[in-house]
């Protein structure tokens, strides 16, 4: 089966070489193209509202422009699936061989889920960004798309969370939950008044996605066979103060 993984980058790297992968340098408009990476600002695109959608604009251009392959899927430069092909950096990712092996049965792959033992997903996004981000999220899904809500609860309230919006889908899914997550954030896009957010809180709409993808992923499970798996960072990950840093937060409370 042909598979196309993007990559999203936004600054030159070693990528890796196998061909089921396609760099993409993300919020490229008005920017010197990242060495050996593609473009978002290309045909139908939304690469101006890279501050905000982050990586997603890479996954828009994907859904738009991107060619045909029975599997999709994104990564980001310095965070891929599990594998067994080289990289560059040193740790294994995955790679042509091991795209049957990661799907399987299912028709989508995500992150393995991150544990978040002294908080559920909605205090930790309420802790590190703001609540009402999440409110109003739920208030477009509410009436665009109702049938999703009690998936929205039921991971607002769980202690674990999918995150990096990476995923690998089979064509059909893919194709399905493209027009539903972009359907909704713009909705929130359009509405959400972010006056005296900082740069990293204005990155809403892609946190956002990261909680929808799990939302969708959710609702489907017993149609997707829905499965995770481990995520490599190829410079590490610094663990300890990931920890601190939450712990910070839940003393600071709301924001």
């Amino acid at each position: 089966m042909k598979a196309h993984i993007l990559i999203a980058a936004h600054k030159p790297y070693d990528f890796p070489s196998d061909p089921i992968y396609t760099p993409i340098h993300v919020g490229s408009v008005g920017r010197d193209t990242v060495p050996h990476a593609i473009r978002d600002d290309v045909g139908d695109q939304i690469s101006d509202l890279n501050s905000t959608y982050c990586e997603l604009t890479g996954l828009y251009w994907l859904w738009k422009n991107g060619p045909e392959a029975d599997i999709y899927g994104l990564a980001h430069y310095r965070r891929f699936f599990s594998g067994t092909a080289p990289h560059p950096s040193g740790p294994n990712i995955l790679g042509h061989e091991d795209v049957n092996e990661a799907l399987g049965e299912a028709s989508v792959v995500l992150a393995r889920r991150r544990l978040y033992g002294i908080e559920t997903v909605r205090s930790h996004y309420a802790h590190a960004h703001h609540e009402k981000d999440l409110d109003l999220a739920r208030k477009v899904i509410a009436d665009g798309w109702p049938d999703y809500v009690p998936a929205f609860d039921r991971l607002m309230d769980s202690r674990s969370l999918s995150l990096y919006n990476m995923f690998l889908m089979r064509s059909d899914a893919f194709h399905a939950y493209c027009p539903w997550v972009f359907g909704i954030l713009e909705r929130v896009h359009g509405e959400l008044d972010m006056t005296g957010y900082s740069d990293q809180d204005k990155r809403a709409i892609g946190f956002l996605g990261e909680r929808l993808l799990n939302v969708w992923a959710m609702h489907h499970a017993d149609d997707l066979g829905l499965t995770y798996r481990k995520v490599v960072q190829v410079e590490g990950e610094p663990v300890l103060k990931k920890g601190v840093d939450l712990l910070r937060r839940k003393l600071r409370g709301a924001k």
